[in-house]
Formats: structure tokens, C-alpha cells, sequence
């Protein structure tokens, strides 16, 4: 049986795309390294006459058994399996009501060709067929699959960089921490912060919800920083970039209330479907694997990294007064959040169109391809994400201002959502790729969030 998450994830994916199996009500269970079982409950479409089972219905799940069996010896490497030769023997008729397991053996995995046995037994363990096959095995995703890949080492170093290279040089050789900056971090906001953390995870546990985050993702940040400007006397740079915020978070709440987020009973309303979907992969399906995820990533990274990309506002401190540079950045600002409410807008347009026909029984036409490709999704897949990157970097840019150093101790958060977003994409991405067999294409003609480049 495969061991690794790969392997696991693989599986998983073959079991939920193996459209003729599930038409024929295979049921699949795995047990060991090419060890794996069918039953089948044999019903009355499963027939060929009256009185017996049609031969193609059996042949198929000895096909389908040592499939899998094989599937299981090389899902670990990434491959899959395609049937090169089999031979079958039936032993006795099967009839309708009858309940039979088909189970699979690993004969000898060569390099090239896996070589598979499998038996069909009744309830009263009568032997009904026996087969054997071989199997050729290659990569995954020649057949379509889409697996998980392990981090790139540029975003591992990048990673690396940002949580620990920074904050060193930020500390040794850029300005320190006034007393009055060092009390908002830790005298006011750390609390705050922590009392968030606790909150959504014990919320998300107890309803089994964990899209408590995503609910306060654009409302705390507007708390933070007008707490942090009011703690420091309402500075007239902390005023505007508490606005700014004020204006993202405003924006961000109504697309997000729009599409049932919040309801009367707080902890409710709509879940993330990819916390969803990850819950059912392997290695997030055992409860206490969940409640540590749920607790170290979504609970506490996530509300960590939306306190660190709100932290330039801190910079700005007793700091010089207003000037060219911070016009210019307020218009950039909020032109960035007028472009992702038109992006956002767009992807609400299509999915009510798109639904409202579903439900009337009406034609797909154009919308029959699943996901929304023009306007601003014709420039770039996720023009949304670009533009919420986007917005914190130009924040950022204001601790430049405040501070006259390009990298100084604040910068962390906006480099961490570049990271989380990358990451964030790249699974919706996987989740469309199944989904939608037009996505692969869109994907090589559509850059991801830079338009005319490939990134």
C-alpha cells in the first residue's frame, strides 16, 4: 500500500475519477502492497439474461482489481497503471442479489511491466473467476492526474529568508523599535492577537467550521490598526492607512457577506470548499491530524500573518508629516482595491449566471467550461489574489516612506502573503484541474497573477 502522502493522494484521486467503476458500483478497499478488494452487489442491469451476470461485467472487475493492486505498488513514484494483457477463466454463474468480492495478488514487479493475479469469490467463498494480467506502469500525470508537489526550493529559501533573515537584518541594521512601537507590539496587540487565535480555533472545533478565520480576515485588520493609531495618539500617517484599511476591509466584507458568509449564529454560514476537500485527503482525515492543522495553520499562521501585514502602520509613529509619496501610494491603494471589488465582481456575475442556469434546466452555452475566463480572468487566472497581494505591498511601501529604509523591521507580512498565496493558488488550481477538464489549457495560455509574463 502506498505510504507517503503522494502515493496516498493518488489513490484517492483514482478512486474518485474512475467514472466506469463507480457506474458499475464497484465498492474499493485497500489492504497491502498489491493487496487490494472490489465487491459488487450484483443487481439487475448487471445481467446478460435473466438468469446470469454478463461476462463483461465480471471481466471488468478482475480488470479493475489488479489495476488498483498495482496502482498501489508505484503510486508512491508517482505513476500509474495501464492495462497491457489479461486472461480470464469463469468458474460458475453469478445471479442477481449475489454479493461477490474480488481480490487482487502481486504476482512480480519488474521495471517495465507489474504482472497481477485475481480471484472472484461468492459469499459461500465459492471460487466464480480467477485472471491474471499485466500492467504497464507510467507517470501520473500523462493520464491526467494532478499530484501534490513538494515546495520548490526558491519557495523554501524564499520562506527561510522572510522568517529568519529578515527580521536579523531588519533588527541589526535598520532603526529599532521606539518605546513607543516596541508598547503597541507587545503591550497592546500581542493579547489581541491571541485572544483572536483562540477564537477561531476553539469556534472551528466546536462547529466544525473552520472558515472562522476567512470571517474575520477583512474585519480585524481595520480593529488592529485603528487600535494601534489611537494607542500612539492618532498620527496623521497612521490616520490614512487606517482609512485604507478601512476601505479594503469594507470592500472585502461585502463580497465575502454576499456569498453567505455570515449569518445571526456567528460560527456559521459558508465553509472554504477547500477545507472541505482537504479534510477528506490522506493524512487530514484523522481528527487529531485536523486539530493540529486547524490549530498551528489555519488557526494561528493565518491570524499571525494578518496582524504582521497590518505592523507597517507601527512605522509610522511620530514620523514625519504627510507628503507627495503618500498621495501617490493612497491612490495606488485604492485603485488596487477597485480592481479586485471589478475582479471579484466578475467571478459573482458568472457563477449566477452559471448556476441560475443549472437550476432552470436551461443551456450551459458559454458557461458550460465552469469557471470564469474573460475580463480581467483573461489577463491573469487570478486577478483577485494579485490584487490583494497588491494591496499590502503598496501598505508596506508606507514604512518606506515613514522610515526612508527599504527593508526595515515590518516587511515580513506582505513577503508571507506572497508565500501563503502562492501556495493558496496552486491548491484551487489542483481542485480546478479536476474539476474542469478545459482548466490544463487555461492554465498554459493565462499567466497566474503577472499579465505578459509567466508568473
Amino acid at each position: 500500500m502506498a505510504r507517503t502522502d503522494r502515493g496516498l493522494a493518488l489513490i484517492d484521486q483514482y478512486c474518485r475519477h474512475n467514472a466506469f467503476v463507480d457506474l458499475l458500483g464497484f465498492e474499493f478497499s485497500t489492504h497491502e502492497d498489491g493487496v487490494v478488494s472490489y465487491s459488487l452487489n450484483i443487481q439487475s442491469n448487471h445481467l446478460a439474461t435473466p438468469g446470469f451476470t454478463h461476462g463483461g461485467v465480471l471481466t471488468t472487475l478482475l480488470d479493475a482489481t489488479m489495476g488498483a493492486g498495482a496502482l498501489t505498488l508505484v503510486a508512491d513514484d508517482g505513476q500509474v497503471v495501464s492495462t497491457i494483457e489479461m486472461q480470464v477463466n469463469f468458474i460458475q454463474a453469478v445471479h442477481v442479489n449475489d454479493v461477490i468480492v474480488c481480490t487482487s495478488k502481486a504476482i512480480r514487479k519488474g521495471k517495465k511491466v507489474i504482472f497481477m493475479g485475481a480471484e472472484i469469490r461468492n459469499e459461500q467463498n465459492q471460487l466464480i473467476a480467477v485472471s491474471n494480467g499485466s500492467f504497464y506502469p507510467f507517470a501520473a500525470e500523462k493520464a491526467g492526474y494532478t499530484l501534490n508537489k513538494k515546495p520548490t526550493l526558491v519557495t523554501m529559501l524564499l520562506l527561510i529568508f522572510t522568517v529568519v533573515v529578515l527580521p536579523i537584518v531588519s533588527f541589526y541594521f535598520g532603526t529599532p523599535l521606539s518605546p513607543m512601537q516596541h508598547s503597541i507590539l507587545v503591550v497592546h496587540m500581542v493579547y489581541v492577537v491571541g485572544a483572536v487565535v483562540a477564537y477561531c480555533f476553539l469556534v472551528g472545533e466546536l462547529t466544525r467550521n473552520n472558515s472562522q478565520v476567512d470571517k474575520l480576515w477583512s474585519i480585524v485588520p481595520i480593529y488592529y490598526v485603528w487600535h494601534m493609531a489611537a494607542v500612539a495618539g492618532f498620527p496623521d500617517r497612521m490616520v490614512l492607512m487606517a482609512i485604507l484599511v478601512s476601505i479594503w476591509g469594507i470592500r472585502l466584507t461585502y463580497n465575502f457577506a454576499r456569498r453567505g458568509a455570515y449569518t445571526w449564529r456567528f460560527w456559521a454560514g459558508e465553509e472554504d470548499y477547500r477545507w472541505e476537500i482537504l479534510r477528506k485527503r490522506p493524512g487530514f482525515s484523522n481528527k487529531i491530524v485536523w486539530g493540529l492543522f486547524n490549530f498551528f495553520f489555519i488557526s494561528a499562521y493565518q491570524n499571525v500573518l494578518i496582524f504582521l501585514f497590518t505592523v507597517p502602520i507601527v512605522t509610522a509613529v511620530g514620523n514625519k508629516p504627510l507628503g507627495i509619496w503618500d498621495a501617490i501610494l493612497a491612490a495606488i491603494y485604492v485603485l488596487f482595491v477597485a480592481v479586485e471589488y471589478v475582479a471579484d465582481q466578475q467571478q459573482w456575475v458568472f457563477q449566477q449566471e452559471k448556476y441560475r442556469r443549472i437550476n432552470a434546466g436551461e443551456p450551459l452555452g458559454e458557461y458550460a467550461h465552469g469557471f470564469v475566463r474573460t475580463g480581467l480572468w483573461g489577463m491573469v487566472r487570478h486577478p483577485n489574489y494579485a490584487m490583494e497581494q497588491s494591496v499590502w505591498i503598496v501598505f508596506y511601501f508606507f514604512s518606506v516612506v515613514a522610515t526612508g529604509e527599504w527593508i526595515n523591521w515590518s516587511i515580513a507580512g506582505c513577503v508571507l502573503l506572497v508565500i501563503l498565496f502562492k501556495g493558496s493558488s496552486d491548491f484551487s488550481e489542483e481542485i480546478s484541474a479536476e474539476k474542469y477538464p478545459e482548466y490544463k489549457e487555461y492554465q498554459k495560455r493565462v499567466p497566474r497573477f503577472i499579465p505578459f509574463t509567466k508568473f
